[in-house]
């Protein structure tokens, strides 16, 4: 994983604060904007150069923004980064175009979205950019509608070298939250917080695709809209900023590490393997750190992976090299009536229904031996529940 380099990338952060009309002020905006220029270009830990970011907070001619973003895009040789949040809306109830709305916007108007912004102008320029890596983030309404081509459009349009990511605050049908009194946005809050803060475990340097799974548990966990992502293989390298948690030396690679923040569940399947192998031939430092490792994906949003995780954990500790695993054992219920009551169950059975039959006037041997398969089912049935008990 790397950086980007700071000399041959551009950043252009799009932002609309206030609106006119019956649509509400989102003064968060403007502080995100701030913000996040301050975080990206942290001296301590930014991975871009603050002479080459480009502030359009509240223009409201669109032809001037694009224009802007395209001198911006075309500068850019290593990595192009996008920031937009606004009011949004798609073009029409059916249409999956999404309209960025700026100051002039007047919704009252019946073509109100020639005074608005369309994302796939913005899509349309930053596809035509020579940077090597593309970086789009969306805080908006409906941000996911960002997403169904990602930021270099369908596959067969891609270029064979670069990559590309989207990051959208909320699906096409949900409405991104800014909280009154807030700094910033619900969204981009909670990621200005993971890139500023750092991430304990989380190696040097973070890229957006690895603090993803953290910021869409964060939101959710807050009853907030889910984040949604799109990226391409190449880009998952490519860190933003890096980690303020200074940590010591970790026996986990930043192969590993990439693995593990791969929205691919094979990926992280294999970063499983690879961390038990090395939880096999490592001390007990290298122990604790494969134990701290797993234990993130414990929890993963696929079954398959957490079921790994947690299958892994309760091999370590079987291991006798410590640690606790994640989900406790169940409980073991035991009954030290149940062997007892297999045969009980089954000569009861056996007797009654031998009596019931011999009261019809069958034969005794005859009135036994119709009993008996019920006798052996209920046996079997007695021997079911007591293991399933145990």
């Amino acid at each position: 994983m790397r950086l980007p380099n700071a000399e041959r990338s551009q950043v252009v952060l799009i932002g609309t604060s206030s609106f006119g009309g019956d649509l509400h002020d989102l003064p968060a905006v403007a502080n995100n904007v701030t913000d996040l220029v301050d975080v990206l270009t942290d001296s301590e830990i930014g991975g871009f150069d603050r002479s080459n970011c480009t502030v359009l907070l509240d223009e409201q001619d669109a032809d001037k923004i694009l224009d802007t973003l395209a001198e911006a895009a075309g500068q850019a040789g290593d990595v192009l980064l996008v920031y937009i949040a606004t009011h949004a809306l798609p073009k029409k109830p059916a249409s999956g175009e999404l309209m960025l709305l700026l100051p002039g916007t007047d919704m009252q108007a019946s073509w109100w979205w020639r005074k608005a912004l369309s994302f796939d102008d913005i899509r349309e320029v930053v596809r035509d950019s020579p940077a090597q890596n593309r970086i789009v983030i969306v805080d908006c309404c409906h941000a996911g509608l960002a997403l169904p081509e990602g930021v270099m459009g369908p596959t067969d349009e891609q270029f064979d070298i670069g990559g590309a990511y989207t990051l959208a605050a909320a699906d096409p049908n949900s409405r991104a939250v800014a909280k009154p009194g807030e700094r910033n946005t619900a969204f981009t809050g909670a990621l200005l917080e993971l890139l500023d803060r750092g991430v304990a475990g989380y190696g040097e340097l973070l890229s957006l695709s690895r603090v993803f799974p953290l910021l869409k548990r964060r939101l959710e966990a807050d009853g907030l809209p889910r984040p949604s992502h799109n990226l391409s293989d190449t880009i998952d390298g490519l860190a933003v900023v890096r980690n303020r948690v200074k940590e010591p030396h970790t026996a986990i690679s930043d192969d590993v590490l990439a693995l593990m923040a791969s929205s691919t569940n094979t990926e992280r399947l294999e970063a499983l393997r690879r961390l038990a192998a090395l939880h096999h031939t490592g001390g007990q430092v290298v122990h604790d750190q494969v134990r701290f490792h797993v234990s993130k994906l414990a929890t993963d949003d696929s079954k398959i992976v957490s079921e790994e995780a947690l299958r892994l954990l309760k091999l370590f500790q079987g291991t006798g090299t410590g640690g606790n695993t994640i989900a406790p054992k169940r409980p073991r219920r035991d009954f030290p009536w149940a062997d007892r009551w297999w045969w009980t169950a089954a000569a009861v059975i056996l007797v009654a229904g031998t009596l019931v039959l011999w009261s019809t006037g069958s034969p005794l041997w005859e009135a036994a031996a119709t009993a008996l398969p019920s006798s052996v089912l209920g046996y079997l049935t007695a021997v079911t529940t007591a293991r399933w008990a145990r």
